[in-house]
């Protein structure tokens, strides 16, 4: 995550699973993490919006759009 910061772009958009540390590894393969945890390391950025997966069936991930303070 530190090179996607690192580029200090006005935006970042990220397309992952949202889970809370607390939730299982569903998949051994995919390693879950708190990403929202994780992105409060970045104090530049702020949450801008959050969009769910409309499809569920298809993938659990979602878009988190951060916008450079």
């Amino acid at each position: 995550m530190d090179d996607i910061f690192s580029c200090k772009a006005d935006y970042v958009i990220l397309y992952t699973r949202i889970t809370g540390s607390d939730e299982p590894d569903i998949v051994p393969t995919i390693r879950e993490r708190d990403i929202i945890q994780h992105l409060e390391a970045y104090t530049d950025y702020r949450i801008e919006r959050t969009i769910e997966q409309k499809h569920k069936h298809l993938s659990s991930a979602s878009f988190i759009i951060l916008q450079r303070s």
